[in-house]
């Protein structure tokens, strides 16, 4: 077959899923479902279907034009979308031997998208699950849950416009980037990586089991729990009465500096401040099994700190209350 083109819907499913080998874009109507099958390399221009679309190739895949289905599947060695998807229902994307790319913008309620490589995909999603080996980078115009993300060797990079909820595990190889440029960012789904950052125009709510972190918010709180040991690079909120609470099981550590403007709250096994931490209220230091100490400038109208060890700190407040083992 070179190609099909077929302008006026045809009233019944469509099923090409034998061994063929189309030498030019596939186009196709169907009032129904759509099956379509090629040994190689696999193109399609102008696809629109009022059920399922489910299209194979052995080679690459391409979406050239335009999907608009309420449910589609696509798979591939590699795919490239370089025109838009439409699905109403649900989008099933799968790389066998590669990559998921391209600049057509995927629209629909649930993406699940697996490649042996990565995804990089401009998104007008609902909920996003990915399985991949290399890197996911999501852009979505909306509000976006992730429900379920892994990048077994690389990095995760999801940034929405609208308010983006962690629903259940975010696990990279290398590192976590979380961004929402109008909203807040939340979750109780565990993020596993490296190093995490989180920028939000909103609150920033996270659970990690991460190595470091970086978290700025605009306009809200930040408050996070780590599994273990945490360092802490730039925490900040700058927004008018915002809170920061940073928790972790193991030992936490201050390495740049730590701001907000209504209340710093940091515990962690051993407490160690390399950096400044200020807040114009109160800061709160809570070692629960060892000892709070570090030359960075703690800054406040009042500092509370707690430790069954030693305490020692470099204070500016107006009132200071230390409870120490060593007393």
């Amino acid at each position: 077959l070179t190609a099909l083109a077929a302008p006026a819907a045809v009233p019944f499913d469509i099923s090409l899923d034998d061994a063929n080998d189309f030498g030019g874009v596939f186009s196709v109507t169907a009032a129904n479902n759509l099956t379509v099958n090629d040994v190689d390399d696999l193109d399609l221009g102008t696809v629109t279907a009022a059920g399922t679309v489910t299209a194979t190739a052995v080679t690459n895949l391409d979406v050239v034009t335009s999907l608009a289905a309420p449910r589609v599947s696509l798979t591939g060695a590699e795919l490239s979308l370089s025109g838009p998807i439409t699905a109403s229902a649900s989008t099933a994307i799968n790389a066998t031997n590669g990559s998921v790319t391209g600049s057509g913008l995927v629209t629909t309620t649930t993406l699940n998208a697996t490649a042996t490589g990565g995804i990089d995909l401009q998104t007008d999603i609902a909920a996003l699950t990915a399985t991949v080996g290399t890197d996911v980078t999501i852009n979505d115009s909306g509000d976006v849950t992730l429900s379920g993300i892994t990048a077994t060797a690389g990095n995760v990079s999801i940034t929405a416009a609208g308010q983006l909820t962690i629903a259940s595990s975010v696990t990279a190889g290398q590192d976590v980037t979380l961004n929402s440029t109008g909203d807040n960012i939340f979750g109780s789904g565990l993020i596993s990586a490296d190093h995490v950052s989180a920028n939000a125009a909103g609150s920033i709510s996270l659970n990690l089991a991460a190595d470091s972190l970086d978290a700025t918010s605009t306009g809200g709180s930040v408050t996070v729990t780590d599994a273990g040991d945490l360092e802490l690079g730039t925490v900040t909120t700058s927004g008018s009465e915002e809170s920061v609470s940073v928790t972790a099981s193991g030992n936490l550590t201050v390495n740049t500096s730590v701001t907000a403007t209504d209340g710093i709250r940091l515990t962690g096994a051993n407490l160690q401040l390399n950096d400044t931490v200020t807040d114009p209220t109160r800061v709160t230091l809570t070692a629960t099994t060892g000892t709070i100490a570090g030359d960075g400038l703690v800054t406040a109208n009042a500092v509370v700190a707690s430790a069954p060890g030693s305490v020692n700190l470099n204070v500016s407040a107006n009132s200071v209350n230390v409870t120490s083992g060593d007393d």
